[in-house]
């Protein structure tokens, strides 16, 4: 059983491409010997991140990120146990989906639609996490 956690946060300063490789390469590194997998998507300053592994590593690794500065109002999304990871290929895929998508409509409505007012994941927000899941 693996634990997989998501959450949504705002950047406290514009990131330049070579912070969030830098940020992306630490991640790696730091996952790689946790045994945590996922994905972090960044546009125009919001973050959203899926964190997926043992409990205890991923609630540990949670606790030290919503404590970063360098983002700021961190809010759970999801959490959930599964038997299978949806990236179990990634120690932490990435997409800087602010490039040349533009304005795209319903980017932020998936961000804020996560979980709705009665806890329930929302289906676009799982099927964004499936279509990440399986690009190659």
């Amino acid at each position: 059983m693996y634990y997989s956690l998501a959450y949504e946060s705002q950047a406290s300063a514009p990131l330049t491409e070579p912070d969030l490789l830098d940020l992306l390469t630490h991640s790696r590194d730091n996952n790689a010997r946790s045994g945590v997998t996922g994905i972090l998507l960044y546009r125009h300053g919001t973050f959203l991140q899926v964190l997926e592994g043992p409990h205890a590593e991923v609630d540990a690794l949670y606790a030290t990120i919503a404590r970063d500065s360098r983002h700021h109002s961190v809010s759970t999304v999801l959490v959930e146990d599964r038997d299978e990871r949806r990236f179990p290929d990634w120690t932490m895929g990435f997409a800087d989906v602010g490039g040349d998508l533009g304005d795209v409509d319903g980017f932020n409505d998936v961000l804020i639609a996560a979980q709705g007012p009665d806890g329930q994941e929302s289906e676009k927000f799982l099927e964004l996490l499936d279509l990440f899941a399986t690009e190659d």
